[in-house]
């Protein structure tokens, strides 16, 4: 999905790489992750783990994206503001993502977002195509990870400025940070806006 309408003036492109599809609930292991923390998110930024009931957790985000995709055609920048407020939801508050209810109440809190509309088009399921046809995209090499930034000269940077390694099992580890350097956005922003 592209997102024209950045607050950069950039084009904004949100694929969706790791929806879990799944058809049925399932275990909850992301609740013992540690989150990553960055040299840029002070100790006061607000990121935690799980704080809510394990039964709770969100075993899927796809409904979540659906409602990114749905309020993009609500109007410039709106679904760039959701999808803020419900990784915000998820990230800082706890609040499960994967509920249709959540999502609306999170819609409902957003600035300009049409909560009916939005209702209208979840339940019409008039987006997924388009979801999936991203998810379809980001299952191959061509989206290697997330942060993934393509520029309009062709450039692909995954991660940039940030050199990472995993320490411990994976999904009982954690993601170390070894390097993060924040000025790089500062130059990829003004190579995108030439």
């Amino acid at each position: 999905m592209n997102d024209s309408d950045s607050p950069t003036g950039c084009a904004w492109t949100t694929t969706p790489s790791h929806l879990n599809c799944s058809t049925g609930p399932t275990r909850a292991a992301a609740p013992t992750l540690r989150p990553l923390a960055s040299a840029r998110s002070p100790p006061d930024a607000g990121f935690r783990v799980w704080t809510g009931p394990d039964d709770l957790y969100p075993h899927t985000i796809l409904l979540a994206a659906e409602a990114v995709y749905a309020t993009k055609a609500q109007g410039p920048g709106l679904a760039e503001a959701l999808d803020r407020a419900l990784r915000r939801a998820f990230w800082f508050q706890s609040r499960s993502i994967a509920h249709r209810q959540v999502i609306l109440d999170v819609a409902g809190e957003t600035a300009g977002v049409d909560v009916a509309a939005l209702a209208g088009a979840l339940d019409s399921g008039r987006h997924r195509r388009d979801l999936m046809d991203d998810h379809a995209v980001a299952m191959t090499d061509a989206i290697p990870g997330s942060p993934t930034l393509r520029l309009p000269d062709g450039t692909t940077l995954t991660n940039p400025g940030i050199t990472v390694r995993w320490e411990g099992p994976w999904a009982a580890g954690y993601p170390i940070v070894d390097h993060d350097e924040p000025d790089v956005y500062d130059d990829l922003l003004r190579r995108a806006a030439v």
